[in-house]
């Protein structure tokens, strides 16, 4: 089956998050909780690609002079260039506002970042078998196993069967250089590897009780834990992963730098003139007043954490009650 073929029938099945309701619809576009959002989200992304590409940067000459044979180059330096490049990549999800997938990949508006995947023997080749057969998978957080048909009809039919039974789930259908691959949100990951079960009729799959499936992930783009610092050949390999991933890193950057730029243009274009004029009024007044010295940043401090939580009707209460004494 072409790679073609399996992205087509892979889409059926992608999960498309609901937009938020008719709240959002009636602001303009830069007041837009999800817009402000997206926004904030891309600057993050951003801002921790910079620094990932710093260490990346750093990490790479350390190696190069290691390699050369410098006098500078010390196995410590190494080391500690690998432990900080490791510590960033362990934070990436959240540190990068789940902007930047396990391969560097720069994620799409209204997806996540997903893990990808093989499921062992849950592929074309026992897809493409005739012979009907029934398999049952049992997915963490599901109360009852998926059941999908394998009639004998054909790879066409049996993916088809396949994608509808994955459709309510969050496990998406994918092409994976011509074969068949599964990917889920990186959150779900961990359950999934650990709990996801199967069971046939023992044509194409075993029968009996449900068995842990064996899930193959796909390597992530940088695994600075495996990298072998002590020799010439380890530092050759862990060089040639580091440059592949500054390469991707740095094209993913100028994607996200893209989408913010888009994304920046919509929410100036969403401002009506008499929004910006607010907007620049309030600017002017808050800067006027910070300049007058009337606002003391000990005092906002102390008194905020007071405040938050008082509803209107609570200060309107207490003041009424003072007016009272002091009649």
């Amino acid at each position: 089956m072409a790679p073609a073929d399996l992205v087509a029938a892979s889409r059926a099945s992608s999960f498309v998050p609901e937009r938020q309701g008719s709240f959002s619809a009636g602001l303009a576009a830069y007041r837009q909780p999800e817009q402000q959002l997206r926004l904030g989200n891309l600057q993050q992304g951003l801002a921790y690609a910079a620094q990932l590409d710093t260490a990346l940067q750093q990490m790479k000459s350390e190696l190069t002079r290691a390699l050369v044979g410098s006098q500078d180059a010390s196995e410590s330096a190494l080391q500690s260039r690998r432990g900080s490049v490791q510590q960033l990549w362990q934070q990436r999800s959240v540190a990068s506002a789940g902007q930047l997938d396990g391969q560097l990949n720069g994620v799409s508006e209204g997806e996540v970042a997903r893990q990808h995947f093989r499921i062992r023997g849950l592929d074309v080749a026992a897809l493409s078998q005739t012979g009907s057969e029934t398999l049952r998978l049992a997915l963490p957080g599901h109360p009852r196993p998926l059941s999908m048909q394998f009639d004998g009809q054909g790879l066409q039919a049996h993916l088809r069967s396949l994608q509808r039974a994955l459709a309510p789930t969050p496990l998406r259908l994918e092409a994976q250089d011509g074969e068949l691959g599964f990917s889920v949100p990186e959150a779900q990951w961990p359950t999934v590897r650990d709990g996801l079960s199967l069971r046939g009729d023992g044509k194409r799959f075993p029968s009996g009780q449900m068995v842990r499936a064996v899930l193959e992930a796909q390597a992530q783009a940088l695994t600075p834990q495996t990298w072998q610092l002590d020799t010439i050949e380890g530092q050759r390999l862990a060089l040639a992963q580091l440059l592949k991933a500054q390469q991707q890193l740095r094209s993913s950057q100028s994607t996200l730098a893209l989408d913010l730029a888009s994304a920046s243009e919509v929410a100036v274009e969403g401002r009506t003139p008499e929004a910006t004029a607010q907007i620049e009024q309030f600017a002017s007044g808050f800067a006027a007043i910070a300049e007058r010295s009337a606002l003391d940043y000990r005092q906002l401090s102390e008194l905020v954490p007071a405040v938050i939580g008082l509803r209107r009707s609570q200060v309107q209460q207490l003041l009424s009650a003072a007016g009272s004494m002091r009649g």
